[in-house]
């Protein structure tokens, strides 16, 4: 028993003792691995701080690298690349041959019309800047074309196409594809009007050329300077009698039909036309434009159906409103013929009288009020006194005479001749105020009604014996 006792006590106290080594050396053991872990953590929070020490060093460097790319990239588009560009090792075999910018014009008709623009003399042009080429498409051997490379197109290869006005789109439109040295030399081709004449310099025209090339549809435009839509524009047709109804109604049944008729597709100003002769989206919208004018079944006009034909091939974004392409040029106005689209051939005064549209009663009743508000207006007094010859004639009407004398007047002129020539310039002077902006306004409007609104001018110069 004793025994018992004493052996039991005795492992009670060993066990105990055990337990508190085991304890000790668990506790030791656990501080050792905090130990272990805190200096592990030490150890990579001290890595990391020399490491980030040292990660600037190769972040300013990657940095340097990215910018000093990316702005080379930059200044390769803007700059360099028009200048290596010259240079036989940086450009490929087709468009080395094709260096010249190339601007062109086209005029049919016969050389006794007066509605003929006259070409101005480009040889000073071509002279100075030897890359440009200036092409003139006409069906006029005789005509004077100095500084430009007349191609003649006689009426005969248009047939059945009886119209010059027609003929005449051939070239404004398709130069790229009638014409092979257009095709083989020209980075660019710019059409403009007959009255106008380039005026920027070579380096603009350069960075013209640069954006045609570069932009997705190879053809830079300016937007129609009146705005409005298609319909919008057929109406102006009808208002300043630039084409027929019949031709305007046509237009509009055909455009109408088609599923992708857009009435506000956008509208451009076709009195210049930049483009890439090379470039496959503009060839496609300018064949798809010829095959339905070459017809003529549709408007003279061409601003419509070209609008239409952008439309349908998805084109967008062609203009640019910082340097708008009729910034490239200055008006001519000496060289400007009167324009008349009634016919290729001046109309007889026989014609002219035909052609006289009938008006309303209602309209009638409106210039009857008009005439009659004039006769009683100080303007209309005014004018009676310079025929009598009691008031002096004003300035710019004396200004207006002397030109008339020295440049207009031709000897054995009968008063017809004149009439005609006074009608037309009536008509010019309408189409002005409906094209440019005076005064800063764009709501002047000038109603001019055929002859009945001089008839009292008329009158009163029969009672004074100084008609004629």
């Amino acid at each position: 028993k004793h025994t018992n006792k004493h052996t039991n006590k005795h492992t009670n106290k060993h066990t105990t003792t055990k337990k508190k080594t085991a304890c000790a050396r668990d506790k030791k053991k656990r501080m050792k691995t905090t130990t272990n872990v805190r200096n592990r953590t030490s150890n990579r929070t001290a890595v990391s701080k020399n490491y980030k020490l040292q990660l600037p060093k190769w972040h300013l460097f990657m940095l340097f690298m990215v910018l000093a790319f990316a702005g080379f990239q930059f200044y390769w588009e803007e700059t360099l690349k028009t200048y290596f560009d010259n240079f036989s090792f940086m450009t490929s075999p087709e468009k080395k041959a094709r260096q010249k910018i190339c601007f062109i014009q086209s005029v049919f008709g016969k050389p006794s019309h007066k509605s003929l623009d006259k070409p101005f003399n480009a040889t000073p042009l071509q002279t100075e800047n030897p890359d440009f080429e200036f092409f003139y498409f006409t069906n006029m051997p005789q005509l004077e074309t100095p500084g430009w490379i007349r191609i003649l197109m006689p009426d005969e290869d248009f047939a059945p196409i009886q119209s010059h006005i027609v003929m005449s789109r051939l070239p404004k439109f398709l130069a790229w594809k009638i014409h092979a040295p257009i095709q083989e030399e020209c980075r660019v081709v710019i059409y403009f009007d007959g009255f106008y004449r380039p005026t920027a310099n070579r380096t603009r025209f350069d960075h013209l050329a640069s954006m045609i090339e570069q932009s997705k549809f190879g053809l830079v435009q300016d937007p129609h300077p009146q705005g409005g839509t298609l319909t919008t524009e057929f109406q102006r047709i009808l208002r300043w009698e630039k084409d027929t109804k019949a031709h305007v109604d046509a237009s509009l049944d055909w455009l109408r039909s088609r599923p992708d008729w857009n009435n506000t597709a956008n509208l451009y100003w076709n009195a210049f036309i930049a483009y890439d002769p090379s470039s496959v989206h503009y060839q496609t919208a300018s064949e798809f434009f010829w095959e339905r004018y070459r017809k003529e079944l549709d408007s003279w006009r061409d601003q419509p159906l070209w609008a239409y034909s952008l439309h349908h091939f998805g084109f967008n974004d062609l203009t640019v409103k910082k340097d708008p392409l009729n910034k490239y040029f200055a008006q001519d106005l000496e060289r400007k013929g009167v324009h008349a689209y009634a016919g290729d051939v001046a109309p007889s005064v026989q014609e002219m009288v035909t052609q006289c549209k009938p008006i309303t009663k209602e309209e009638k009743e409106e210039i009857t009020k008009e005439i009659k508000d004039y006769e009683k207006s100080p303007k209309f007094k005014a004018k009676q006194n310079e025929v009598m010859g009691t008031a002096k004639i004003a300035a710019h009407h004396a200004a207006i005479v002397q030109y008339l004398k020295a440049k207009v007047l031709q000897p054995n002129w009968n008063i017809l001749e004149l009439g005609c020539a006074a009608g037309s310039m009536l008509n010019f002077v309408q189409q002005l105020y409906g094209e440019q902006t005076f005064c800063g306004s764009t709501n002047v409007v000038l109603k001019l009604y055929n002859a009945d609104f001089v008839l009292s001018c008329i009158s009163f110069q029969r009672k004074t014996q100084s008609l004629w």
